[in-house]
């Protein structure tokens, strides 16, 4: 197993004990705030959403369980197989219809030519350089001609702060560590030899640490891609 693959699976290992583990900041991660991202809301009322719509690195179905109510047609992917069972039962009570289910977000294989949009909310500031190549590849093969890709990661900024929230409710230095200091340049060059960039910006990510009484929005970049 190389290096960024045993990164990857401690991630992966963690995020199944905080998913499942009830005694684990309740089962909820700290980027899970019981609603989507202002940025996704932003992309809808703008009508920038069309087609069929993956939200890749789903985590507990928020972004997907939103547009399916929007009226989309929705797949929430994630690695995690208790992410997704959450996801599953959240839409379930909340008589949402959508698709959700277990991939790994640099093979995508299986969902060639299937896609018109893609969101991404938190999943490419987790990648080592090497995955993000791969999985700008496997999204272009997933998409159809005229798709794009919605980024929305941390900044360097955003991660440090993070990081040192993280660290202290209980994350391990192993996961925190898999959060990369981004750039745009990183970027463009995950995307730019197959995709045409279309816009990069300042955003910002909402989250809620455990004991916070209330949201806090955390510097970010917010990028759009097209698949020529």
């Amino acid at each position: 197993m190389s290096e960024s693959e045993a990164g990857e699976s401690e991630v992966i290992g963690y995020n199944k004990q905080m998913y499942g583990d009830p005694k684990k900041f309740a089962k909820r991660a700290p980027w899970d705030m019981g609603e989507p991202q202002p940025e996704v809301v932003d992309l809808v009322r703008s009508r920038a959403i069309r087609g069929e719509v993956l939200d890749i690195g789903c985590g507990t179905g928020e972004i997907v369980i939103y547009l399916a109510s929007e009226g989309f047609s929705v797949t929430g992917l994630d690695a995690v197989p208790e992410a997704i069972q959450q996801a599953k039962e959240r839409a379930a009570e909340r008589g949402v219809t959508a698709t959700f289910a277990v991939a790994d977000a640099t093979d995508l294989s299986a969902y060639a030519d299937r896609f018109d949009t893609v969101v991404d909310s938190g999943l490419f500031h987790v990648l080592d350089a090497e995955q993000r190549r791969k999985y700008a590849t496997t999204l272009h093969a997933a998409c159809r001609p005229g798709g794009r890709v919605f980024v929305l990661a941390f900044s360097a900024e955003g991660r440090e702060v993070v990081k040192a929230r993280m660290a202290a409710i209980g994350v391990p230095q192993q996961v925190t560590s898999r959060m990369s200091p981004l750039a745009p340049d990183d970027l463009r060059a995950a995307f730019g030899p197959l995709w045409e960039e279309e816009s990069i910006r300042d955003s910002a990510i909402r989250v809620r640490f455990p004991g916070d009484a209330s949201t806090s929005d955390l510097p970010a970049m917010f990028a759009v891609f097209r698949r020529p």
